[in-house]
């Protein structure tokens, strides 16, 4: 019902443009005798620019709205229709409104966790920790990964590129959860904190920092 409404509105639409446009040329070419008032210079004159503008008005607003409209196709090399615009500002605004409302798994806004001032002795531990990136999920990266780190204790962690040194570094971190296995501080998994008081207690380097831009 609501599709065949909107079809006769723009038919109604239509047809008043059309009606003008054939009225004013047909006004533009006519010769009123039998009218007093229409067959005067003045009304001439009147018939005439109302011809002229009813067309010239019909003819750039058709013009605005195939540019506006016009759907281009590869071989339409002219790039001036808005109508890619609108389809990209569309998706793209549904793209942030997902992102908007989306909960993420790890929230470093909850107020959930155990909330601390300050690690007791900063005690860390991987267990049987096994990892795959959401984005390449068919890509192991940590696979049963142990080892533990007491207080005082200086780690480096090396290997080739893509072997998982920065991964363990971002699963202490908690920016992503392990699949398998536990990351513990001080003998409680860090998925136990607070996630915004756990962080303040953790200092990060990343790698190829930048401490000046000139």
């Amino acid at each position: 019902m609501g599709l065949t409404c909107r079809r006769l509105r723009w038919d109604r639409v239509l047809g008043f443009s059309r009606m003008h446009l054939f009225s004013g040329m047909g006004v533009h070419y006519c010769e009123p005798d039998n009218i007093t008032l229409l067959n005067s210079s003045s009304g001439k004159i009147l018939l005439h620019v109302y011809a002229n503008v009813s067309f010239m008005a019909l003819t750039i607003g058709g013009q605005a709205a195939g540019q506006f409209l016009y759907l281009t196709t590869p071989s339409y090399t002219d790039n001036s229709s808005f109508a890619p615009d609108i389809s990209k500002a569309k998706s793209s605004s549904i793209n942030v409104n997902r992102l908007m409302e989306r909960v993420p798994v790890i929230d470093s806004w909850s107020a959930k966790g155990k909330r601390i001032e300050s690690l007791e002795t900063g005690h860390l531990e991987f267990k049987d920790v096994h990892f795959r990136y959401p984005t390449r999920p068919h890509v192991p990266v940590l696979r049963g990964l142990n080892f533990e780190v007491k207080p005082g204790q200086y780690v480096a962690l090396v290997g080739s590129s893509g072997c998982g040194k920065s991964t363990a570094v971002g699963l202490i971190e908690r920016f992503y959860d392990p699949m398998v296995g536990e990351v513990l501080v001080d003998g409680m998994n860090v998925g136990g904190y607070n996630l915004s008081e756990y962080r303040k207690n953790i200092s990060l380097v990343s790698q190829e920092p930048t401490y000046s831009s000139s």
